[in-house]
């Protein structure tokens, strides 16, 4: 497939999703796509379970979230390979499942990621326990790596 071949699939598969996410809303079936919502935050506090299922329910299906998906090659390409700026504090975050390569298939996430890094002094990854969801249920350690980094940072000044 070609990369416009590639977006035409994406659009297309993306405006049925969007079209058929608006009568799941009207009709009350959106109850049965919480139930897989709640599968995939599992893991998270029981005091941000519902939040979560209305933030994905609206966001996932938005049109804009169509659109972003559509054209997410074609506005990575350009990017692709190319370092941070040296002067650009960067802490990616990457759920070790992630960074086994347990998702979409045999990509070595933390090594693509560490490749993009060109200020190890002001640039790092953190790997963390979970999925490519980790952000919705590992908030705490999220929390702590980010206020560490911050610190670090004013440090180093």
């Amino acid at each position: 497939l070609t990369p416009g071949e590639y977006e035409k699939i994406l659009k297309r598969s993306g405006e049925s999703q969007y079209f058929a996410q608006r009568i799941f809303e009207l009709t009350g079936f959106v109850r049965i796509q919480c139930n897989y919502y709640r599968q995939i935050f599992r893991f998270s506090r029981k005091e941000d379970l519902n939040v979560l299922e209305e933030m994905s329910v609206r966001q996932y299906s938005s049109m804009n979230s169509v659109q972003e998906r559509v054209y997410a090659y074609r506005n990575a390409k350009p990017v692709t390979g190319k370092p941070y700026p040296e002067d650009l504090p960067v802490l990616f975050l990457l759920g070790n499942y992630s960074a086994e390569g347990k998702v979409y298939g045999e990509i070595d996430w933390e090594q693509l990621h560490r490749s993009q890094l060109s200020n190890p002094e002001i640039q790092e990854i953190k790997i963390l326990q979970g999925n490519q969801y980790f952000v919705y249920y590992n908030v705490d350690a999220i929390a702590k790596n980010a206020q560490e980094f911050i610190n670090m940072l004013g440090q180093s000044k």
